[in-house]
């Protein structure tokens, strides 16, 4: 008994120091992707207890917190029901339910779990970051500042927030706000992840290959790596064409986490490059199994449909789904509208002008001469 209480005091604080080291959604995964087998004995540790104590709620959380750091969210998120089921009071289960829905890409869901723990009295900091990042992920960027404001308030220098208020910046449209917060951030902590994805990613956005490439080496010189930094990475190389090498950034990411939609997406736009449709075909649907409302993944697909495997009517159901996770995606909407245009004047009947009318014509020509 004594082990059994050692052993979950010891996951208990493991899980309370990946938050207090870093209390990002990001930080949170980042902290501990490279502690898999230790996470992984774990799991089998609480799957033991919970077989002894199948009605306790406490277990079930710490299980579902431990598959937050092994990228499993759908079992996350059944363990994070399973203990509010047993005990539905208690703010941090809420909040377990929340992350599990933010990672699977519900986010009208997280906000809802994040305000029942709000209700609840539950306090945390991470709390914030996935209010805010969850709006921010709606596109409600006037929402997430108004969040992010309040909370600042509590701890005005929050990294985390200060990340997501630059995200919020982002989607206003605001790009140089944003990247001015990320570089003060990393003044601050010259080895956040988030901050040099992002001022990467941007260079990338930009076509300034020298600034990616010198903030990428920076990084590296600062030892610091993200599944974010080798995707952004990644892209760089691919712009390069090569290939090959950015096929094997994409793939190692996905290994690490399925879950990560944007990879799929480069890897499914890779393979088009490489015209293997079908290929990138295979690479998107595997995607969308792990990320089904990744409307950036519909798009990808429907135009792999379209444009090379000339399946329009597939194409045409693939653009519509993206417009159902967000009726105000642009990009889909275009391609939808060119495949319709298209398709009308692909099918439309013939303009017939009459051999009539022009001997009509030549004949009162000739009357009139």
């Amino acid at each position: 008994m004594q082990r059994y209480v050692f052993f979950l005091f010891t996951i208990f604080l493991t899980i309370s120091g990946c938050q207090e080291e870093d209390d990002s959604l990001d930080g949170l995964v980042d902290a501990s992707s490279h502690e898999g087998e230790f996470y992984e004995k774990q799991v089998k540790f609480l799957n033991k207890a919970i077989r002894s104590d199948k009605r306790n709620p406490r277990l079930y959380y710490l299980k579902g917190n431990v598959e937050i750091s092994l990228h499993a969210y759908a079992s996350a998120l059944e363990n994070a029901e399973h203990a509010i089921k047993l005990d539905s009071i208690e703010g941090r289960y809420y909040f377990l339910e929340g992350q599990a829905h933010y990672y699977l890409n519900n986010f009208r869901r997280a906000l809802s779990s994040g305000t029942k723990a709000i209700k609840l009295k539950y306090k945390n900091p991470s709390l914030n970051i996935l209010m805010a990042d969850a709006y921010n992920n709606l596109g409600k960027a006037d929402s997430a500042l108004l969040f992010i404001e309040e909370s600042e308030k509590a701890t005005p220098n929050s990294i985390p927030l200060q990340k997501a208020k630059a995200k919020s910046f982002e989607l206003k449209g605001d790009k140089m706000s944003a990247m001015a917060l990320y570089k003060k951030i990393l003044s601050v902590k010259p080895t956040d992840t988030v901050a040099y994805a992002q001022l990467i990613h941007y260079e990338v956005e930009q076509k300034n290959e020298e600034g990616a490439k010198l903030l990428i080496t920076q990084a590296n010189e600062n030892e610091v790596s993200s599944l974010d930094i080798q995707l952004y990475q990644g892209q760089l190389i691919m712009g390069e064409s090569y290939f090959d090498s950015a096929e094997v950034i994409f793939e190692n990411i996905l290994t690490v986490n399925p879950s990560k939609w944007e990879a799929s997406r480069q890897l499914g736009k890779l393979k088009r490059k490489k015209n293997l449709p079908l290929e990138a075909k295979k690479v998107l649907l595997e995607g969308l199994k792990h990320t089904p409302n990744a409307k950036q993944l519909w798009y990808e697909l429907g135009l792999t449909e379209q444009y090379m495997l000339r399946d329009y009517g597939e194409a045409r159901k693939d653009y519509e789904k993206a417009l159902e996770i967000d009726p105000a995606y642009l990009d889909a909407r275009r391609a939808l509208n060119n495949l319709r245009a298209y398709l009308r004047k692909l099918y439309a009947p013939p303009v017939t002008t009459t051999e009539e009318q022009t001997e009509d014509t030549g004949e009162n020509t000739s009357s009139e001469e």
